[in-house]
């Protein structure tokens, strides 16, 4: 998804906030929120894709809602 909206910004010669940039979301739930409004990602991954990783994700954080930070922490390090 980075590669790809790097390369959209070329492609479509976006620039940069300098002044009052956006804040990166502060967690999986709503980076995914903002991943879902922004229509270019749906032609990048194409439809299908696009939404099971959504529903992949959001399985993901359903999985962890319950566990305590260490324990999330230990889950990703064996998996990543």
């Amino acid at each position: 998804m980075v590669v790809q909206a790097g390369l959209d910004g070329i492609r479509h010669q976006r620039q940069i906030e300098d002044e009052n940039p956006r804040p990166l979301p502060t967690g999986l739930e709503q980076a995914l929120q903002l991943l879902e409004a922004c229509e270019p990602a749906v032609e990048w991954l194409g439809a299908d894709l696009f939404s099971a990783y959504l529903r992949f994700k959001r399985a993901e954080i359903k999985g962890l809602e319950n566990l305590d930070e260490t324990e999330i922490c230990r889950r990703y390090a064996e998996v990543y």
